[in-house]
């Protein structure tokens, strides 16, 4: 159900358990879930197992606020069951099951039973709770689009007063089992092709960040991203290559418009910078959020630290935790040439 920002009190629970319950059901306690080493999770959109043609819109959607369109679809069969005149005791309508007063606030004007205007502001307030939420995730180490469901369905309050997934079980579940089917039945077709080839080295060879023991979720004063966070250390390389290993830097993050890992793509490009699919060492190994080798919501950036005789990459970077212990740590991994979604080649190099 959708709980707007005025529902920020834990104890407002008793009407949050209704809505969704018709749709999903009451399990144990889970943990947040962590990125999947599966090569396939979360890669792209499956709209074909969308009812009623309403796979465009999820898509539409998920792309102005740029969240995992198969995120949003398995959140709306939780939620309404695909049933667009659903209702529940607690108030919730429509297919994204809005309560009226965040639907005043989402909605546009428009007519909360009707489906295409519920996709697009389920995307809306998706968004809006995912940023909401950033300081939660960035401290707590959770996917923000889990921080997300996790407001959505109990209000974004509880998920602030827990410091992540708050300890409910509808909510636990609704969480999970949204995950769940979002890997397993709205993704698109898996791409084994370019696989991770053996498994990620986090010994710490070769690591010569300056900030490995620097707490998680603090803003690094000296690069303005967050210390021992992919882009953190994608930025020190970079700026190595540009001859400013040091401050002031070649380049000002904010100018470029170089954020979080996903948006670094298109910088470059505003830049005019290059970008390829040709590994080249010292290039920043890019993946968009939602791609296999990266986080949903936020994507990766790794460095191109070595080119294999056989054609392989060796990435280099921090925090790529899955399921290999290199969360918030240094790590190398051999992957083949075409895993990252591009590479970002150094100005003048590439």
């Amino acid at each position: 159900m959708a709980k707007g920002s005025s529902f920020l009190l834990v104890a407002s629970m008793p009407l949050i358990l209704v809505a969704t319950v018709l749709f999903v059901g009451i399990a144990g306690m889970m943990s947040p879930a962590k990125a999947s080493p599966a090569s396939c999770t979360l890669a792209g959109f499956a709209a074909d197992k969308v009812p009623n043609g309403w796979g465009a819109e999820i898509e539409k959607s998920a792309k102005a606020n740029a969240l995992p369109a198969s995120v949003l679809a398995a959140q709306l069969e939780a939620e309404s069951g695909w049933n667009p005149q659903a209702m529940s005791g607690a108030g919730a309508q429509g297919l994204a099951q809005f309560i009226p007063a965040t639907w005043a606030t989402y909605g546009n004007g428009g007519n909360v039973f009707d489906p295409v205007a519920a996709i697009d502001a389920q995307g809306r307030y998706m968004k809006n709770l995912q940023d909401t939420l950033a300081p939660v995730a960035k401290a707590s180490g959770t996917e923000p689009i889990q921080l997300a469901l996790a407001g959505y369905n109990a209000g974004p309050g509880a998920v602030q007063s827990a410091h992540g997934i708050p300890a409910i079980s509808e909510t636990q579940t609704y969480v999970q089992k949204i995950m769940k089917n979002a890997a397993e039945r709205f993704s698109g077709p898996c791409q084994p092709t370019a696989p991770i080839i053996g498994g990620v080295d986090t010994s710490g060879k070769g690591d010569n960040y300056p900030w490995p023991n620097a707490p998680v979720g603090v803003a690094n004063p000296v690069t303005n991203f967050y210390y021992r966070e992919c882009v953190d250390f994608a930025w020190m390389r970079f700026m190595e290559q540009a001859g400013t290993p040091a401050p002031p830097f070649k380049y000002d993050k904010n100018t470029i418009g170089a954020g979080d890992a996903g948006t670094w793509k298109a910088a470059w490009e505003r830049q005019g910078w290059g970008t390829g699919t040709t590994p080249q060492v010292g290039a920043i190994a890019w993946y968009a959020p939602g791609a296999s080798g990266g986080s949903v919501t936020y994507g990766h950036v790794g460095v191109v630290k070595a080119i294999n005789p056989d054609g392989t990459i060796i990435e280099e970077g921090y925090n790529i935790d899955l399921g290999s212990g290199a969360n918030h740590a240094y790590y190398t991994r051999t992957i083949q040439a075409g895993f990252p979604s591009a590479y970002l080649y150094i100005p003048g190099k590439g």
